[in-house]
């Protein structure tokens, strides 16, 4: 099915009540984007997204991510930004110490974004348990959509043929 169609097909589907997910379709740029309904819809609620690729030979290929909401990795991006540039001033901070012959506590104090930075990839673990549910909601409507055999449901990278 060439790329218009599949587009014309998505864009079909989403239209239909009771579509289990909302969607935009930009044309010009062959993207979709899908997130789970408002209503629905959590701190770790998924979206997925991506575009059409036209084959040589008339088909195409349905291109796509499902990641966690922006404002969320956003939120666990910055707090392991923060707490690595935390390690690195009381790393510095810790060697000045030392050469001066002073106490080095700021070593010690490295143990606090490092809890941290725990928190954060423990919360990041959670909300994928929490989402998985969504996620394969937003994975089987497309599969659904595109009318997709068993053979060909969609690969990811966990998948042992994927290549």
């Amino acid at each position: 099915m060439a790329s218009q169609d599949a587009m014309r097909l998505l864009q079909s589907r989403l239209n239909q009540p009771n579509c289990p997910c909302v969607g935009m379709i930009a044309d010009l740029q062959m993207h979709y984007d899908l997130r789970v309904p408002k209503e629905e819809r959590h701190l770790w609620s998924p979206s997925l997204s991506g575009h059409f690729e036209d084959l040589a030979d008339g088909g195409s290929v349905l291109h796509g991510l499902i990641g966690p909401n922006p404002n969320a990795w956003t939120a666990i991006a910055f707090s392991y930004l923060a707490c690595g540039t935390g390690i690195l001033f009381l790393l510095t901070l810790g060697g000045v110490q030392l050469f001066l012959d002073k106490n080095p506590w700021a070593f010690w104090a490295i143990l606090v974004p490092l809890i941290v930075m725990f928190f954060a990839w423990f919360a990041a673990q959670a909300g994928q348990k929490v989402a998985a549910p969504q996620t394969a909601s937003l994975r089987h409507f497309l599969e659904d959509t595109f009318h997709m055999s068993e053979a060909e449901h969609l690969r990811t990278d966990q998948d042992p043929y994927h290549g």
